[in-house]
């Protein structure tokens, strides 16, 4: 173990635990997916390319800078192809530590499907932890272009389903909580598709939504979005 590797100990312990969560749940297969934890102003976990995340061990978590460069990597090791993306979410986001992005097949079913449905407030614990979720249009993963797709919505929400490929979760917290955004998301998705088969699923009216917004400042929780940008959820929900 290096020195870097040292200084973030517990934070790749975290994350190697989350990437085998994802795995296990097959909310990733093969070598998709990848996992991002912003530990310092400079410096960044993240999972390495052509690794099934069941398989990611300790010593396999590349350490970037924010600028880009590696500051560790395992011989043979290199980051996921998609760093830039992270890279640039954090840059237009300074409020967020955490990304996962997975490919839930819920979640993923709705991005091929009607993702809109899932704009909608439907259960109360999801719409106020998480908020709504966002569509990104469909672009070549790994290119300039994929990561451009989240300009126009990175700034107001804090979950995304991308068009035909799948889904993104931001947390100003740590990896395991990050994962629980996930878990919540995927169970409203769900949900959501069995009540919908079963006849219909109504959401939560926009009176109900007003009286959340008093429930996240009671609990305390950030509203979705960049600090600032989101007055209420259910302006943000009216979107």
């Amino acid at each position: 173990m290096n020195d870097v590797q040292k200084r973030y100990e517990r934070e790749i312990n975290e994350i190697v635990g989350v990437c085998h969560a994802v795995a296990e749940r097959l909310y990733v297969t093969s070598h998709g997916g990848n996992l991002s934890w912003r530990v310092a102003e400079t410096d960044v976990l993240i999972t390495p390319t052509k690794l099934n995340k069941g398989e990611v061990g300790f010593d396999d978590i590349v350490i970037a800078g924010t600028d880009g460069s590696i500051r560790y990597a395992a011989e043979g090791r290199r980051p996921t192809g998609e760093l830039p993306i992270h890279l640039g979410l954090f840059r237009k986001r300074p409020d967020i530590k955490t990304i996962i992005h997975a490919h839930p097949p819920w979640m993923t079913a709705f991005a091929l499907s009607k993702p809109e449905l899932l704009r909608k407030p439907w259960l109360p614990e999801a719409i106020i932890e998480v908020g709504p979720v966002a569509l990104t249009d469909y672009a070549t993963p790994l290119t300039d272009e994929l990561a451009e797709k989240f300009d126009p919505v990175v700034q107001r929400y804090n979950c995304f389903l991308m068009r035909n490929h799948g889904m993104v979760v931001l947390s100003v917290e740590g990896m395991k909580r990050c994962m629980q955004f996930l878990e919540m998301m995927e169970t409203t998705a769900k949900t959501v598709a069995i009540a919908t088969m079963l006849g219909g699923a109504t959401p939560i009216n926009a009176e109900d939504v007003r009286l959340l917004d008093e429930t996240l400042q009671t609990r305390g929780l950030p509203m979705p979005g960049a600090p600032g940008q989101v007055k209420s959820l259910r302006e943000l929900f009216a979107d």
